[in-house]
Protein backbone atom coordinates (compact mmCIF):
# COMPACT_ATOMS: atom_id res chain seq x y z
CA UNK A 1 0.00 0.00 0.00
CA UNK A 2 1.04 3.67 -1.31
CA UNK A 3 1.28 5.99 1.98
CA UNK A 4 -0.53 9.16 1.56
CA UNK A 5 2.74 11.16 0.65
CA UNK A 6 3.87 8.73 -2.14
CA UNK A 7 0.69 9.42 -3.88
CA UNK A 8 0.75 13.16 -3.62
CA UNK A 9 4.36 13.31 -5.51
CA UNK A 10 3.36 11.00 -8.26
CA UNK A 11 -0.02 13.70 -8.87
CA UNK A 12 2.27 16.33 -8.71
CA UNK A 13 4.97 15.00 -10.81
CA UNK A 14 2.57 13.69 -13.44
CA UNK A 15 0.57 17.54 -13.29
CA UNK A 16 4.16 19.07 -13.74
CA UNK A 17 4.51 16.75 -17.09
CA UNK A 18 1.21 18.03 -18.27
CA UNK A 19 1.96 21.79 -17.44
CA UNK A 20 5.20 21.55 -19.59
CA UNK A 21 3.34 19.71 -22.66
CA UNK A 22 0.81 22.69 -22.53
CA UNK A 23 3.50 25.21 -22.66
CA UNK A 24 5.48 23.40 -25.53
CA UNK A 25 2.63 22.83 -27.56
CA UNK A 26 1.55 26.87 -26.83
CA UNK A 27 4.41 27.91 -28.21
CA UNK A 28 5.15 25.55 -30.83
CA UNK A 29 1.71 26.81 -31.70
CA UNK A 30 2.71 30.59 -31.19
CA UNK A 31 5.60 30.08 -33.46
CA UNK A 32 3.46 28.97 -36.04
CA UNK A 33 1.24 31.43 -36.27
CA UNK A 34 4.32 34.12 -36.09
CA UNK A 35 5.43 32.44 -39.05
CA UNK A 36 2.71 32.29 -40.87
CA UNK A 37 2.18 36.37 -39.80
CA UNK A 38 5.47 37.19 -41.21
CA UNK A 39 4.86 34.98 -44.27
CA UNK A 40 1.47 37.39 -45.15
CA UNK A 41 3.49 40.27 -43.89
CA UNK A 42 6.20 39.56 -47.13
CA UNK A 43 3.57 38.84 -49.42
CA UNK A 44 1.71 42.12 -49.09
CA UNK A 45 4.73 43.96 -49.26
CA UNK A 46 6.06 42.17 -52.28
CA UNK A 47 2.59 43.10 -53.97
CA UNK A 48 2.99 46.67 -52.67
CA UNK A 49 6.57 47.09 -54.07
CA UNK A 50 5.52 45.50 -57.64
CA UNK A 51 2.85 47.44 -57.30
CA UNK A 52 4.51 50.47 -56.68
CA UNK A 53 7.55 49.75 -59.72
CA UNK A 54 4.40 49.09 -61.69
CA UNK A 55 3.42 52.71 -61.21
CA UNK A 56 6.45 54.43 -61.14
CA UNK A 57 6.79 52.39 -64.56
CA UNK A 58 3.54 54.05 -65.71
CA UNK A 59 4.33 57.31 -64.75
CA UNK A 60 7.88 57.26 -66.04
CA UNK A 61 9.01 60.26 -68.35
CA UNK A 62 9.62 58.17 -72.14
CA UNK A 63 11.33 60.62 -75.12
CA UNK A 64 11.75 58.87 -78.85
CA UNK A 65 14.29 60.09 -80.78
CA UNK A 66 16.06 63.20 -80.14
CA UNK A 67 15.90 66.24 -82.65
CA UNK A 68 17.11 68.78 -80.54
CA UNK A 69 17.68 69.95 -76.68
CA UNK A 70 18.70 72.95 -74.52
CA UNK A 71 18.62 74.86 -71.55
CA UNK A 72 15.84 77.70 -70.40
CA UNK A 73 17.59 80.97 -70.37
CA UNK A 74 16.81 80.94 -66.58
CA UNK A 75 18.98 78.02 -66.99
CA UNK A 76 16.08 76.04 -64.21
CA UNK A 77 15.16 73.65 -66.62
CA UNK A 78 16.59 71.12 -69.48
CA UNK A 79 14.21 70.07 -72.12
CA UNK A 80 14.75 67.91 -74.98
CA UNK A 81 12.81 67.38 -78.26
CA UNK A 82 12.23 64.71 -79.63
CA UNK A 83 9.57 62.47 -82.43
CA UNK A 84 7.07 61.59 -79.35
CA UNK A 85 7.16 65.32 -77.81
CA UNK A 86 8.90 67.69 -75.69
CA UNK A 87 9.85 66.21 -72.01
CA UNK A 88 11.99 68.55 -69.61
CA UNK A 89 13.57 68.14 -65.95
CA UNK A 90 14.04 69.88 -63.14
CA UNK A 91 15.72 68.95 -59.85
CA UNK A 92 15.58 65.68 -60.21
CA UNK A 93 12.07 65.62 -61.83
CA UNK A 94 10.73 64.68 -65.52
CA UNK A 95 7.59 66.02 -66.94
CA UNK A 96 5.73 65.89 -70.57
CA UNK A 97 5.58 69.29 -72.41
CA UNK A 98 4.03 68.43 -75.29
CA UNK A 99 3.03 65.33 -76.53
CA UNK A 100 2.15 66.29 -79.86
CA UNK A 101 4.65 64.63 -81.96
CA UNK A 102 7.27 66.44 -84.11
CA UNK A 103 7.33 65.34 -87.66
CA UNK A 104 10.48 63.19 -88.84
CA UNK A 105 13.69 65.21 -90.64
CA UNK A 106 12.72 68.48 -88.47
CA UNK A 107 15.18 70.01 -87.16
CA UNK A 108 15.70 71.58 -83.84
CA UNK A 109 17.96 74.49 -83.02
CA UNK A 110 18.19 75.82 -79.35
CA UNK A 111 17.54 79.75 -78.41
CA UNK A 112 17.29 82.30 -75.64
CA UNK A 113 13.42 82.01 -75.67
CA UNK A 114 13.09 78.13 -76.64
CA UNK A 115 13.93 76.92 -80.27
CA UNK A 116 13.50 77.16 -83.87
CA UNK A 117 12.03 74.57 -85.68
CA UNK A 118 12.78 73.93 -89.48
CA UNK A 119 10.04 71.90 -91.34
CA UNK A 120 11.36 69.81 -94.62
CA UNK A 121 8.86 72.20 -96.65
CA UNK A 122 10.86 75.46 -96.61
CA UNK A 123 9.32 77.11 -93.21
CA UNK A 124 10.43 77.33 -89.86
CA UNK A 125 8.98 78.43 -86.47
CA UNK A 126 10.39 79.70 -82.96
CA UNK A 127 8.81 77.76 -80.49
CA UNK A 128 9.01 78.36 -76.48
CA UNK A 129 10.28 75.51 -74.52
CA UNK A 130 6.95 73.66 -73.94
CA UNK A 131 6.33 74.03 -77.86
CA UNK A 132 3.87 77.17 -77.96
CA UNK A 133 4.85 79.13 -81.25
CA UNK A 134 6.05 82.77 -81.19
CA UNK A 135 6.57 83.29 -84.60
CA UNK A 136 6.50 81.72 -88.00
CA UNK A 137 9.61 82.14 -90.42
CA UNK A 138 9.27 82.29 -94.21
CA UNK A 139 12.38 80.40 -95.77
CA UNK A 140 12.97 79.84 -99.77
CA UNK A 141 12.13 76.33 -100.44
CA UNK A 142 15.58 75.69 -102.02
CA UNK A 143 16.86 75.42 -99.17
CA UNK A 144 14.95 72.52 -97.90
CA UNK A 145 17.50 69.63 -96.33
CA UNK A 146 21.34 70.92 -95.41
CA UNK A 147 21.82 71.79 -91.75
CA UNK A 148 20.54 74.93 -90.01
CA UNK A 149 21.90 76.59 -87.57
CA UNK A 150 20.98 80.22 -85.38
CA UNK A 151 22.54 82.18 -82.91
CA UNK A 152 20.89 82.52 -79.55
CA UNK A 153 18.90 85.61 -80.01
CA UNK A 154 17.38 83.58 -83.34
CA UNK A 155 18.44 87.06 -85.41
CA UNK A 156 21.04 85.28 -87.37
CA UNK A 157 20.58 82.15 -89.20
CA UNK A 158 22.98 80.14 -90.82
CA UNK A 159 22.12 77.05 -93.45
CA UNK A 160 24.92 74.79 -94.86
CA UNK A 161 24.36 72.35 -98.07
CA UNK A 162 25.87 71.06 -101.16
CA UNK A 163 25.01 71.99 -104.17
CA UNK A 164 27.05 70.40 -107.00
CA UNK A 165 29.87 69.12 -105.30
CA UNK A 166 30.51 72.58 -103.28
CA UNK A 167 29.50 73.31 -99.53
CA UNK A 168 27.46 76.52 -99.88
CA UNK A 169 26.60 78.41 -97.02
CA UNK A 170 23.24 80.84 -97.00
CA UNK A 171 22.92 82.95 -93.74
CA UNK A 172 20.60 85.96 -92.52
CA UNK A 173 21.92 88.09 -89.88
CA UNK A 174 18.35 89.81 -89.50
CA UNK A 175 15.88 87.48 -88.63
CA UNK A 176 16.27 85.54 -92.24
CA UNK A 177 14.94 89.26 -93.68
CA UNK A 178 17.87 89.23 -96.44
CA UNK A 179 20.03 86.52 -97.15
CA UNK A 180 23.76 86.01 -98.52
CA UNK A 181 25.62 82.96 -99.69
CA UNK A 182 29.10 82.46 -99.98
CA UNK A 183 30.81 78.81 -100.38
CA UNK A 184 32.76 76.72 -98.12
CA UNK A 185 36.10 75.45 -99.34
CA UNK A 186 38.22 75.01 -96.56
CA UNK A 187 35.15 72.62 -94.86
CA UNK A 188 36.13 69.15 -95.66
CA UNK A 189 33.62 65.88 -95.31
CA UNK A 190 29.87 65.71 -94.74
CA UNK A 191 28.40 67.97 -92.45
CA UNK A 192 26.39 66.68 -89.16
CA UNK A 193 25.47 69.70 -87.11
CA UNK A 194 25.82 73.53 -86.99
CA UNK A 195 26.44 75.36 -84.22
CA UNK A 196 26.44 78.87 -83.28
CA UNK A 197 27.96 80.99 -80.39
CA UNK A 198 25.63 82.55 -78.43
CA UNK A 199 27.78 86.08 -77.67
CA UNK A 200 28.97 86.57 -81.39
CA UNK A 201 26.94 85.73 -84.40
CA UNK A 202 29.58 85.50 -86.85
CA UNK A 203 31.17 82.92 -84.67
CA UNK A 204 29.99 79.17 -85.36
CA UNK A 205 31.37 75.79 -85.87
CA UNK A 206 30.55 73.68 -88.43
CA UNK A 207 30.86 69.31 -87.40
CA UNK A 208 31.41 67.12 -90.28
CA UNK A 209 32.91 63.70 -90.88
CA UNK A 210 35.91 64.91 -91.29
CA UNK A 211 36.60 66.93 -88.09
CA UNK A 212 35.19 70.19 -86.69
CA UNK A 213 35.81 73.32 -88.48
CA UNK A 214 35.46 77.06 -86.42
CA UNK A 215 35.54 80.33 -88.11
CA UNK A 216 35.44 83.58 -85.97
CA UNK A 217 34.74 85.85 -88.88
CA UNK A 218 31.42 84.67 -90.53
CA UNK A 219 33.38 82.04 -92.68
CA UNK A 220 36.27 83.72 -94.13
CA UNK A 221 38.52 81.59 -92.02
CA UNK A 222 38.08 78.58 -90.37
CA UNK A 223 40.35 76.65 -87.75
CA UNK A 224 40.53 72.61 -87.94
CA UNK A 225 40.38 70.87 -84.98
CA UNK A 226 39.50 66.66 -84.58
CA UNK A 227 40.96 66.19 -88.19
CA UNK A 228 39.60 63.40 -89.92
CA UNK A 229 37.24 62.34 -86.89
CA UNK A 230 33.63 62.38 -87.58
CA UNK A 231 32.00 64.58 -85.35
CA UNK A 232 28.23 64.09 -83.98
CA UNK A 233 27.80 66.98 -82.08
CA UNK A 234 28.97 70.56 -80.88
CA UNK A 235 28.40 73.34 -78.57
CA UNK A 236 29.36 76.46 -78.18
CA UNK A 237 30.07 77.60 -73.95
CA UNK A 238 28.77 80.67 -72.79
CA UNK A 239 30.71 83.81 -71.68
CA UNK A 240 33.80 85.83 -73.47
CA UNK A 241 35.92 83.01 -73.69
CA UNK A 242 35.37 80.63 -76.46
CA UNK A 243 34.88 77.18 -75.73
CA UNK A 244 32.78 74.21 -77.22
CA UNK A 245 32.21 70.43 -76.44
CA UNK A 246 32.19 68.16 -79.13
CA UNK A 247 31.49 64.83 -79.61
CA UNK A 248 33.05 62.22 -81.90
CA UNK A 249 32.48 58.60 -83.08
CA UNK A 250 34.23 55.70 -84.49
CA UNK A 251 35.03 52.91 -83.12
CA UNK A 252 34.60 54.71 -79.42
CA UNK A 253 32.61 57.45 -78.57
CA UNK A 254 34.78 60.45 -76.93
CA UNK A 255 33.93 63.66 -75.92
CA UNK A 256 35.95 67.12 -75.68
CA UNK A 257 36.57 70.64 -74.54
CA UNK A 258 38.06 73.21 -77.65
CA UNK A 259 39.88 76.05 -76.51
CA UNK A 260 39.95 78.11 -79.80
CA UNK A 261 42.62 81.10 -78.39
CA UNK A 262 45.06 78.24 -77.20
CA UNK A 263 44.15 75.88 -79.96
CA UNK A 264 43.82 73.40 -77.37
CA UNK A 265 42.12 70.05 -77.60
CA UNK A 266 41.04 68.03 -74.21
CA UNK A 267 39.38 64.65 -74.37
CA UNK A 268 37.59 64.78 -70.73
CA UNK A 269 37.81 61.05 -70.60
CA UNK A 270 33.66 60.19 -70.45
CA UNK A 271 33.98 56.39 -70.37
CA UNK A 272 30.32 56.23 -69.61
CA UNK A 273 29.52 56.80 -73.38
CA UNK A 274 31.82 54.59 -75.20
CA UNK A 275 30.61 52.87 -78.00
CA UNK A 276 27.07 55.36 -77.66
CA UNK A 277 26.85 58.14 -80.48
CA UNK A 278 26.51 61.42 -78.61
CA UNK A 279 23.67 62.84 -80.54
CA UNK A 280 23.50 66.47 -78.61
CA UNK A 281 25.06 68.72 -76.39
CA UNK A 282 23.36 71.50 -74.59
CA UNK A 283 25.47 73.85 -72.60
CA UNK A 284 23.47 76.33 -70.27
CA UNK A 285 23.58 80.08 -70.85
CA UNK A 286 23.18 81.15 -67.27
CA UNK A 287 25.42 78.58 -64.95
CA UNK A 288 29.01 78.21 -66.82
CA UNK A 289 30.04 74.33 -66.83
CA UNK A 290 26.96 73.18 -66.79
CA UNK A 291 26.03 70.71 -69.59
CA UNK A 292 24.03 68.34 -71.39
CA UNK A 293 24.81 64.97 -73.10
CA UNK A 294 22.66 63.19 -75.04
CA UNK A 295 23.41 59.49 -76.71
CA UNK A 296 21.53 57.95 -79.80
CA UNK A 297 19.88 55.02 -77.79
CA UNK A 298 18.21 57.77 -75.41
CA UNK A 299 21.00 58.38 -72.53
CA UNK A 300 21.03 61.96 -71.19
CA UNK A 301 23.69 62.69 -68.99
CA UNK A 302 24.29 66.01 -67.23
CA UNK A 303 27.56 67.76 -65.78
CA UNK A 304 27.94 71.21 -63.25
CA UNK A 305 31.96 70.95 -62.99
CA UNK A 306 32.64 70.97 -66.82
CA UNK A 307 32.99 67.50 -67.29
CA UNK A 308 34.68 66.72 -64.33
CA UNK A 309 31.94 64.83 -62.89
CA UNK A 310 28.52 63.66 -64.62
CA UNK A 311 25.12 62.14 -63.64
CA UNK A 312 23.19 60.00 -65.34
CA UNK A 313 19.43 61.41 -65.91
CA UNK A 314 17.75 59.07 -68.45
CA UNK A 315 18.03 55.75 -69.95
CA UNK A 316 17.16 54.69 -73.23
CA UNK A 317 14.70 57.00 -74.25
CA UNK A 318 13.48 56.88 -70.14
CA UNK A 319 14.22 60.23 -67.62
CA UNK A 320 15.02 58.67 -64.06
CA UNK A 321 13.14 60.63 -61.40
CA UNK A 322 15.45 61.36 -58.44
CA UNK A 323 18.73 62.08 -60.24
CA UNK A 324 20.18 65.48 -59.34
Amino acid sequence: MENQEDKLKKENHGNGSDKKSFQLVFWLLAAKIGFILILAGLAVWLIYSVHSAGDRNQAAVRFGKVLGSGFTETGDRLWIASESGIVSYRGGSWKKEMAAQIPAGTQIVPVKNGYLQFEGNGTAEEKNDNGKLIRSISLSKKWIGGIWGADASAHAFYHVSTDGGNLMLNYSVDGGKNWSTSTLKAVKGNVLMLAVYPEKANVFAIATTKGLFVTQDGGAHFQGYLNDQAVSSVSFGSGPNLSLLAGTYGSDTALYTILPAHQKTINLEMGTVEGDRLVQISQSLKHAGEAAVLTESGDVYLTRNSGENWIILAQNGRGLSGAK
